[in-house]
């Protein structure tokens, strides 16, 4: 298995990147539990502003308010964990 840090972008972060551009969307990305980094590196040499999130970061406490983001990405941090906390975690990223 490759090393996930040499790994290419996500496929929905390439999709995001594309739709970000195509939007004219100014506002930065929210990506929750960022993992090894390698959408992060994909927002970043795409110049798209990120705020990215540790995978240990709570998924209830997210930074910014309601309309700061222009999008949010998360490959895999809401694959993980119990239920009722993803259930929290969606609920925070809604707000």
């Amino acid at each position: 298995m490759p090393d996930p840090s040499t790994q290419g972008p996500h496929p929905l972060a390439e999709r995001l990147i594309e739709r970000y551009r195509a939007a004219g969307w100014d506002a930065p990305v929210l990506e929750v539990a960022a993992g090894p980094g390698r959408s992060t590196r994909a927002f970043a040499a795409a110049h798209v502003p990120l705020v990215a999130t540790r995978d240990d970061d709570p998924y209830t406490q997210l930074p910014g308010e309601r309309g700061t983001y222009a999008a949010a990405f998360s490959s895999h941090g809401y694959l993980h964990g119990a239920t009722a906390k993803v259930r929290a975690g969606l609920a925070e990223l809604r707000r």
